[in-house]
């Protein structure tokens, strides 16, 4: 049970330090030294390998032909890729998680685990008392009770059982 007090101590503490680090607004990514700095654009020619996105600014590149190696080329495909800038009236849209919603996951995947763990100590702690009170039961029907006759000097023992109340 300690155990379970200390994860969950370094988890708050943890939550707590992901808290403090600041959100930039859309098309914005973080630095450390200087703060929220605006995307790069992919200059033409090359095409958005990843999008920007929390700390880490667009990264561009040529296509990754080799990924598309089991594929046949075309004459159409082999010429170099033109990225579609787009127009104000079309804006791309990135899937992606805020930060809110990460530590939304990170606390309920601790809440299930820490769920987990107090149901298996229950239901430890239930098996353990199930287990002493049978011990119990079995130790008081197993004893015999002896008695000496004092007219023949003999000890004649009877075995006896608990009969439950109900």
């Amino acid at each position: 049970m300690p155990s379970v007090v200390v994860f969950l101590v370094v988890a708050v503490i943890l939550c707590g330090a992901a808290a403090s680090t600041p959100s930039c607004p859309s098309m914005h990514f973080f630095v450390q030294e200087e703060g929220c700095r605006k995307c790069s654009e992919c200059s033409e020619g090359q095409v958005m390998l990843r999008p920007c996105y929390g700390d880490r600014d667009t990264t561009c590149g040529l296509f990754p032909w080799s990924e598309f190696k089991g594929k046949p080329v075309t004459s159409d495909e082999s010429s170099t890729p033109t990225p579609k800038t787009p127009s104000n009236d079309e804006t791309l849209v990135w899937p992606e998680k805020t930060e809110g919603d990460r530590w939304f996951t990170i606390t309920m995947v601790l809440v299930v685990i820490l769920v987990i763990a107090m149901v298996g100590g229950i239901v430890a702690l239930l098996v353990l008392c199930y287990v002493c009170r049978q011990r119990k039961l079995r130790a008081i029907t197993e004893e015999s009770a002896c008695v000496e006759e004092p007219l023949t000097k003999q000890i004649s023992c009877e075995q006896f059982t608990l009969v439950r109340e109900t």
